[in-house]
C-alpha cells in the first residue's frame, strides 16, 4: 500500500473518511468535517441501509446504469472509484472506475451510467460539487454541476440525477458515508497486521506493538507473535475492524481510560465500540494507514514514549507519524543477528554469519546457506539450530573432502535437487591470478562428502541457480542476456534471452520467474513457461522504487524473487524492501521501511513448507509469517 490508487465506492455503512479530516488538495473545497483526498479509493454506500439491506455499495459496468449491489466492496473492483479533480474544472470532483480504467460515473438522461471520458458536454455530466451531507452534514452528498439542486441519489436500487424534497427519506437517498478502500491490501478483514514503528530512528528497526491480556499496550522488540493481530470485522459493525490477537485468541485491542490494552471480548456495548475503529488513510502518508476511535471522532491509535493511546493527533508532523502505521509485515529474526557478525553454531540469536549470499530449503523445512565471507555452508533445522556442514570458518581453499575437511572460496548462490544434494557456486577470488580464478561449482551429498563438479567448458560468474524439472542446474551469470543450463553430466547450454536476468526462482511446474534489467536500466519481472515463451508480468520501466500496478512499478537489481502457493511473487531488491506482486497485478512493498528500510541490500528469498518467507540478510536470517 506504499503506492496508493485511492478508490471511490458508494456504500452505505462505509468508514467514516468525515472524521478522517483528509484534505482534497486543488479543489477549493471547505467541508466542515467531510473532505476526499485527491487520487484516493472510496466507496458510495446505502447511507442508514435498513435492516437486511447493510453492505450494498454503488456497483456500475460500462454503460449501464449504477445499481446498488450487496458485495464485498473492499474486493469488487466495481464498486471502487478514484477519485479525481473535476473533468469539468477546479470546484468539482469526479469518479474514475477501477475496473474500467478511463470510464467515469456521469448523469445521462437523470440516469448514472459509466461512459468513456468524451466531450466538453460528458466533462460537466461526470463533475460534482461536494457538500454536506443532505441528512447528515457531517457526511457527503454530490451536486450536478449543469443541474443545481440535482443530486447524485439511488432508488428501487438504481442511481440516478434527482431533486430531494424535505422528508429525511429523500435526504438519506442522496447522502453517503465515502468508504476508504485500502486496495493495496494493508487492512483486510481476515488477513493478519502489526503495528509498526513506522518511522524509526537507527537502532529501533524491528519495534512493534505488543500487547499481552490486561496489560497496556506497548512497543517492544520482544516475542513476535504477541504482535500479529487478525483483522477482523468491527465488532461494532460494518465500517469498521477489530484486532484479535493471535497469540491470545478472543482477546481485541481496545481503549480504556485512553491507553489500549488487550481485553477479552464481551458483549458489554462500551468494549465493543472501544474495539472498534475506522480505517483512514494515514495522517502524515496516505500510503499508509490510520485508525480513528468510533466512539471519540478525531481521535487516534497511536504511540507516544513507547506507550500506546488514543489521543488527538495535532498538526505537527511528529504526531502525524506516531498516529501512522505502513502495514508492513513482521520480518522477525530467526537466526543470527543484524548488526552482529561472527562464525558461530547454536540456536536462533546466539548463532553468528558473516556474510550470507543465499539460502535453500529442503522438503523437511531445514535451511542451507552459504556464508561467502566466512567461506562455509551452514545448516539451519526449522527449529533454528545452525550447524556448520562443511568448510572451516575463514579457512579459504578449493580442497574436497568430507563436511569441515573441505575448502571453499567466495561460496556465492546454492541450490538443492530432488536428491538432496547441495549444488554451491564460487565466484572469483579478488587479486589471484585469473586462470587459477575460474568459479567452481561445487556439490554436497546428503553425508556431506564435498566435490567438485567437472565441466565441459569455463564457468562465468554466478548471480542465482536453481534446479528445473530434468536436473539440470540453471544459473543466470552477471551481466548476460541468458541463462546458462548444466546437466547432470556437466554439459553446458544456453538460453538466450533479451534481458540480463538476476535473481529467478523455477516452480514445480518448470516455469521460471525472473527479474531482468536490458542495457539501459530498464527492469522488468517476466515468467518463462517451460516451453521458452516469455510474459512479462510488469511494464519494462526504469529502475526505481514505486508500488501500484503492475505496468507502472519500479524495482532495482531484484536478485531475491521466489513465489508462494498463491500465485504471489515475493522480491528483494536494493531499495532494501521485500516487495510483493500479486496474482491481481499489484506491487506493494510488505517490508521494509518507506526511506531507509530495515534490510540489506541484498537479500535472497525463500518459501519454506511452512509456508512462511525466509530472507538471507547479511547477518541473520528472517522470517515472514504471509497471510
Amino acid at each position: 500500500m506504499s503506492y496508493f490508487i485511492r478508490t471511490f465506492s458508494l456504500c452505505l455503512y462505509c468508514l467514516y473518511i468525515s472524521t478522517a479530516l483528509l484534505f482534497f488538495a486543488g479543489l477549493g473545497l471547505s467541508l466542515a468535517s467531510a473532505q476526499l483526498q485527491e487520487g484516493a479509493t472510496y466507496s458510495l454506500d446505502f447511507y442508514n441501509a435498513p435492516n437486511g439491506y447493510e453492505g450494498y455499495w454503488l456497483s456500475a459496468h460500462v454503460d449501464q446504469q449504477a445499481t446498488l449491489q450487496k458485495v464485498d466492496y473492499t474486493q469488487d473492483k466495481k464498486t471502487q472509484f478514484v477519485i479525481h479533480r473535476g473533468l469539468a474544472g477546479t470546484g468539482t470532483i469526479s469518479f474514475e472506475s477501477v475496473q474500467y480504467p478511463g470510464y467515469y460515473l456521469r448523469h445521462k438522461n437523470f440516469q448514472i451510467v459509466l461512459s468513456k471520458e468524451g466531450d466538453l458536454s460528458f466533462k460537466k455530466d461526470a463533475s460534482w460539487k461536494v457538500v454536506p451531507g443532505l441528512a447528515d452534514p457531517q457526511l457527503l452528498s454530490f451536486e450536478a454541476l449543469n443541474f443545481p439542486k440535482y443530486y447524485l441519489k439511488h432508488g428501487n436500487f438504481e442511481f440516478m440525477m434527482g431533486t430531494v424534497d424535505s422528508k429525511q427519506s429523500s435526504k438519506e437517498e442522496a447522502t453517503y458515508d465515502p468508504a476508504f478502500v485500502n486496495d493495496q491490501g494493508k487492512i483486510s478483514v481476515g488477513k493478519s497486521f502489526a503495528f509498526d514503528f513506522a518511522f524509526f530512528p537507527d537502532g529501533f528497526q524491528d519495534y512493534w506493538m505488543h500487547a499481552t491480556p490486561a496489560q497496556p499496550a506497548r512497543l517492544n522488540n520482544g516475542e513476535v507473535d504477541q504482535s500479529q493481530f487478525m483483522v477482523r470485522q468491527g465488532l461494532a459493525g460494518q465500517g469498521t475492524v477489530s484486532f484479535e490477537s493471535v497469540e491470545y485468541p478472543g482477546h481485541f485491542l481496545r481503549h480504556s481510560g485512553f491507553n489500549i490494552f488487550l481485553h477479552k471480548k464481551t458483549s458489554d456495548n462500551i468494549f465493543i465500540k472501544d474495539a472498534s475503529w475506522k480505517v483512514v488513510p494515514g495522517l502524515v502518508d496516505p500510503s499508509m494507514v490510520s485508525f480513528e476511535s468510533l466512539n471519540f471522532p478525531k481521535q487516534y491509535l497511536k504511540h507516544t514514549n513507547f506507550a500506546f493511546v488514543v489521543g488527538k493527533s495535532d498538526q505537527s508532523e511528529f504526531e502525524k507519524k506516531n498516529a501512522s502505521f505502513s502495514g508492513r509485515y513482521v520480518a522477525r529474526i530467526f537466526v543470527g543477528d543484524v548488526f552482529k557478525e561472527g562464525s558461530k553454531d547454536g540456536k536462533g540469536q546466539s548463532a553468528r554469519f558473516r556474510s550470507i549470499r543465499d539460502l535453500t530449503i529442503d522438503p523437511q523445512g531445514n535451511i542451507y546457506v552459504v556464508d561467502r565471507t566466512d567461506a562455509t555452508i551452514r545448516k539451519i533445522t526449522s527449529d533454528g539450530t545452525v550447524s556448520t556442514i562443511a568448510g572451516q570458518t575463514l579457512q579459504e581453499g578449493s580442497v574436497d573432502g568430507l563436511g569441515q575437511n573441505a575448502r571453499f572460496t567466495n561460496p556465492e548462490s546454492i541450490t538443492i535437487d530432488m536428491e538432496g544434494n547441495l549444488h554451491v557456486a564460487e565466484s572469483f577470488r579478488e587479486g589471484h591470478n585469473r586462470f587459477d580464478n575460474m568459479p567452481r561449482l561445487r556439490e554436497i551429498t546428503p553425508d556431506g562428502t564435498v566435490s567438485t563438479r567437472k565441466l565441459h567448458n569455463p564457468l562465468a560468474a554466478v548471480e542465482d541457480m536453481d534446479v528445473d524439472l530434468n536436473g539440470n542446474l540453471v544459473l543466470s551469470t552477471y551481466n548476460k542476456k541468458k541463462f546458462t543450463r548444466i546437466s547432470p553430466r556437466g554439459t553446458l547450454g544456453i538460453v538466450d534471452l533479451p534481458q540480463k536476468p538476476s535473481g529467478f526462482h523455477i516452480t514445480s511446474d518448470g516455469t521460471i520467474y525472473m527479474y531482468a534489467e536490458d542495457d539501459l536500466r530498464f527492469s522488468q519481472i517476466s515468467k518463462i513457461s517451460p516451453s521458452g515463451q516469455v510474459t512479462p508480468l510488469t511494464g519494462l520501466k526504469m529502475i526505481g522504487f514505486k508500488d501500484g500496478p503492475a505496468s507502472e512499478a519500479q524495482f532495482h537489481d531484484g536478485k531475491g524473487i521466489t513465489i508462494d502457493a498463491k500465485g504471489t511473487i515475493y522480491i528483494a531488491d536494493r531499495t532494501a524492501r521485500i516487495r510483493a506482486l500479486s496474482s491481481d497485478g499489484i506491487v506493494r512493498t510488505i517490508a521494509g521501511a518507506k526511506d531507509s528500510g530495515n534490510f540489506g541490500i541484498y537479500c535472497k528469498l525463500a518459501i519454506g513448507p511452512d509456508g512462511k518467507l525466509y530472507v538471507s540478510d547479511n547477518k541473520s536470517i528472517r522470517v515472514i509469517t504471509l497471510d
